[in-house]
């Protein structure tokens, strides 16, 4: 008689393989077994065998515990990317998989840990997005501001400032070029959720990326599913989320005060204090009237000669924001002995990398307790306030990890 794992669940089995972009038949190969096998596992038909288990932990990097665990199927809302591609399919499904580990993460940690509560507007926006144009796209954008305080200056670090006003932010690789971030307003938590994409390192490209989100959680709240999958509509969709973080990052009332003879210099300059790409800046120039369709051609031109299309200045020399609330509430946890490592790492069942890579811990970060599961990184490998009314003054208060508290709190189940 054949033994099997007991407890084992199929839809764990192909959440992981998803995660890892592993095909059904290269996971056969990797496993030495049938695809057909694969499938019967997947489906629940049958499970594997101790030694089959072992070495599915092995390839998949991923603990024995998360494969006998009730899969964590929160309620989901549109889930906004760059590209809808058929070529960016299996990274969407990934980063997908993914995307639900930390948000398992982020729910055990609501056990413990009050958040920042989400302080987003409630504006006035069309249910039909053909209705939504550019010029009233400018106005809830200057209305967010005005929500969070921020008058018209540049802001300091757009991401810290969407975690203060209640986003959860995760920073993990996407493995598409295409796939730069995403976002959803999720409906398990009613929290606003995105994800910034770590594979490209640019920092006026990823907080764009911050602000592109954010025009989606704003604009985009009650877009059914539908509209994501027409081409036309998602189209429209995206050209709304740029120009909603065009108008966040640069309003246009600081744009005409600055920009009053359009150069590539001028940009060049203006970038380090607003911290957006000049290629923005060109762009913003057409769409507000500054910039003629001639005078842009010519720029957009300059820009290829000197290579800045792919590659600005300063794109060396500028530090990427990154996402903090995550990793400051296991730090707290286990500062105020809440939690161990060893409890934590118990509860989160993922393999090491994994759950630093998610949260943005650093490498290490749980030394005391020897782990060989390699991070996912090696998995993929081996197969100043410049504002008059700057973020700081809505709510950017992490000044340092000892103030954290004034922030995130426990909440009363303290064991």
């Amino acid at each position: 008689m054949a033994v099997g794992t007991a407890g084992f669940i199929g839809a764990n089995l192909t959440s992981a393989r998803e995660a890892r972009q592993v095909t059904q038949a290269s996971l056969s190969r990797m496993l030495d077994v049938s695809r057909a096998a694969i499938s019967d596992f997947e489906l629940g038909k049958k499970t594997p065998s101790p030694a089959t288990m072992q070495r599915i932990q092995e390839v998949l990097n991923l603990p024995y515990e998360y494969f006998l665990r009730q899969p964590f199927k929160p309620q989901v809302g549109p889930v906004f990317y760059r590209s809808m591609s058929a070529a960016t399919k299996t990274a969407r499904v990934a980063a997908e998989a993914r995307f639900n580990w930390m948000k398992f993460i982020v729910q055990y940690l609501k056990e413990y840990m009050n958040f920042p509560p989400v302080k987003f507007p409630v504006l006035d926006v069309p249910d039909n997005i053909q209705k939504l144009d550019f010029d009233y796209i400018e106005e809830l954008a200057n209305e967010t501001r005005k929500f969070w305080g921020l008058g018209v200056g540049s802001l300091s670090n757009v991401t810290w400032l969407l975690e203060n006003q209640g986003a959860i932010i995760g920073r993990f690789p996407l493995e598409a070029a295409t796939l730069d971030a995403f976002s959803e307003w999720s409906p398990h938590d009613d929290t606003p959720y995105i994800v910034l994409g770590d594979d490209k390192g640019i920092a006026v490209r990823s907080r764009f990326d911050a602000a592109h989100e954010l025009g989606h959680l704003i604009l985009h709240r009650g877009v059914d599913r539908k509209s994501i999958s027409n081409t036309t509509d998602y189209k429209l969709i995206e050209r709304q989320a740029h120009r909603f973080a065009a108008a966040f990052l640069f309003p246009a009332e600081a744009y005409l005060s600055e920009v009053f003879m359009p150069s590539l210099e001028l940009f060049r300059n203006l970038k380090v204090h607003w911290k957006v790409s000049i290629q923005l800046q060109i762009q913003r120039g057409v769409d507000l009237g500054i910039i003629g369709e001639e005078q842009a051609l010519r720029m957009w031109k300059n820009c290829m000669r000197r290579g800045w299309k792919m590659k600005e200045p300063l794109d060396d020399s500028m530090e990427v924001e990154e996402p903090r609330v995550l990793a400051r509430s296991i730090k707290m946890l286990l500062a105020e002995n809440v939690r161990s490592k060893f409890d934590l790492l118990a509860a989160l069942p993922f393999s090491v990398g994994d759950i630093l890579e998610l949260v943005h811990l650093p490498r290490g970060y749980f030394e005391d307790r020897p782990d060989t599961i390699i991070s996912f990184k090696d998995f993929r490998s081996s197969k100043e306030r410049d504002t008059s009314q700057s973020d700081t003054e809505a709510g950017d208060r992490f000044e340092s990890d000892s103030d954290t508290a004034k922030v995130i709190h426990f909440n009363r189940r303290m064991s």
